[in-house]
């Protein structure tokens, strides 16, 4: 094989590394040999590199016995398409990453990647004596929008959500579309319930603030439930599947009709109210 440029093979190497096994954590990263991690991935994405390219593009063609080793005549030309092919595989494995565990209309991490991180958190949470908190939130009447606006609206006004939520929340803490309006917020190391309460009452009265879709303006409330690792439950679905439960509480107690105007109306003022909290009062502290 080609010698590749020590540190350029290496970063290389280690981006495939990352991207091919995306639950590890950078630290536990190590990679030594290009064709090892060349191997693995092409095991797991044979199929899809196979057909990319086309001749004269720089792209991968055919097997990746093409940077097998040669003869002893290797020059810096076929050094260059070596790096070349390792970095297209980076951007292929990192695309492919991306639709496994990323929701594409919100770029909210989906479920898949809400677990790992959940059973993350967990292990984390049991070395340090930590809670971990799950927060369920559905968008109250947002069919209704849905039926009125467009499903462009729609879209629009989940990205808002999606953005809102991000704003609100630590490096650590993970925000995910789980479905539909529905969101699913975690957070982890926290000293006990009152430490997600503030989140959680945060996040409501930012998405209560008005969104703004196809030249209307459109107000939600928000309905939402907690469940708390490990008193609420130890699996990530017993967890959502309690949260799930008391944010139906919460929601059969409000109204649930949006308010949607001109953007140069006033919407009235009661439409913002977020209403009672949720988190206090009706779970056992």
């Amino acid at each position: 094989m080609a010698q590749v440029n020590g540190k350029r093979r290496h970063a290389l190497a280690h981006d495939l590394a990352l991207h091919a096994a995306p639950a590890r954590s950078t630290s536990d990263t190590t990679v030594t040999d290009v064709r090892e991690v060349l191997a693995s991935t092409t095991a797991r994405f044979g199929t899809v590199l196979g057909e990319l390219g086309s001749p004269g593009n720089g792209a991968l063609r055919g097997p990746l016995a093409a940077t097998t080793p040669g003869n002893s005549h290797a020059d810096s030309r076929r050094e260059h398409q070596l790096e070349r092919e390792l970095a297209l595989l980076v951007q292929v494995i990192a695309q492919t990453h991306h639709m496994a565990f990323v929701d594409p209309l919100t770029g909210l991490p989906n479920r898949t990647l809400l677990l790992d991180r959940f059973n993350q958190a967990v292990s984390q949470g049991a070395r340090q004596q930590r809670q971990v908190a799950l927060l369920f939130l559905d968008l109250d009447g947002f069919k209704h929008v849905n039926d009125t606006l467009g499903h462009r609206a729609g879209d629009s006004i989940l990205q808002q959500v999606a953005a809102r939520l991000t704003s609100c929340l630590r490096s650590s803490d993970t925000a995910c579309r789980y479905g539909g309006d529905e969101f699913v917020v975690l957070l982890p190391e926290l000293d006990g319930r009152d430490d997600a309460t503030v989140v959680a009452e945060k996040i409501c009265i930012e998405l209560a603030r008005p969104y703004l879709a196809e030249g209307r303006v459109v107000r939600l409330t928000t309905s939402a439930g907690m469940a708390v690792y490990p008193r609420d439950g130890k699996e990530c679905g017993d967890l959502i599947h309690f949260s799930d439960a008391f944010m139906y509480q919460h929601k059969a107690r409000k109204p649930a009709s949006p308010t949607i105007c001109d953007a140069l109306q006033s919407a009235p003022a009661s439409a913002t109210a977020v209403g009672r909290n949720p988190f206090h009062g009706t779970q056992s502290d």
